[in-house]
């Protein structure tokens, strides 16, 4: 059965998709990049279904190639179809540094 999303966090997801439109890949980076900046997790799932990002992958590595730091954590989502995918959840690490 498919999980619902946090209420909390879909309201987040479209406002970050009203603030940022379009569908290029700059546009997409910056809707991704927002919702982590927030302290979210982002999944591929979530990104294409309420972010209109349909390749996140691509996107994160972009970011992380312009110096975020992004890990990736796998889990199992079910679709509204009933399949299971394996899918990559994301989320933004600041480093923390102890002050001397």
């Amino acid at each position: 059965m498919v999980q619902p999303i946090n209420p909390d966090k879909l309201a987040m997801l479209t406002e970050v998709r009203r603030l940022f439109p379009g569908n290029d890949g700059p546009a997409q980076r910056l809707r991704v990049r927002e919702v982590l900046e927030r302290g979210y997790s982002l999944s591929t799932f979530e990104a294409s279904r309420y972010l209109d990002v349909y390749w996140c992958p691509a996107r994160v590595m972009e970011l992380r190639k312009a110096g975020l730091n992004i890990v990736t954590h796998w889990t199992v989502v079910e679709t509204e179809a009933g399949e299971k995918h394996r899918v990559g959840n994301y989320l933004l690490v600041r480093e923390v540094r102890n002050a001397a």
